[in-house]
């Protein structure tokens, strides 16, 4: 913690590991095991694709100053489909 005339704040990590490892610890070995299943596990194409239009969605807000909307389309099959919920579990 840092406390100063600023008010009181945690220190930033230098690099993503010292906050993020041990998820992304965890993240690898789940993955490992579904893959010795024979599955999938983690994020998909289609959570990469939402994750880009908040992104998106977050810049206009930052230039206009106000709310922006995520307007996604609707999800397709692949990723609606019981194999494809299985996969992702």
């Amino acid at each position: 913690m840092v406390s100063d005339r600023h008010g009181i704040r945690q220190a930033m990590p230098e690099d993503w590991r010292e906050r993020f490892i041990e998820a992304y610890d965890q993240e690898f070995r789940e993955w490992i095991v579904a893959a010795g299943a024979g599955t999938a596990t983690g994020p998909s194409t289609w959570d990469g694709y939402a994750a880009t239009l908040v992104a998106d969605a977050a810049l206009r807000a930052a230039e206009s100053g106000g709310l922006e909307k995520v307007i996604m389309r609707d999800t397709p099959s692949l990723y609606t489909t019981p194999v494809a919920a299985a996969a992702r579990r």
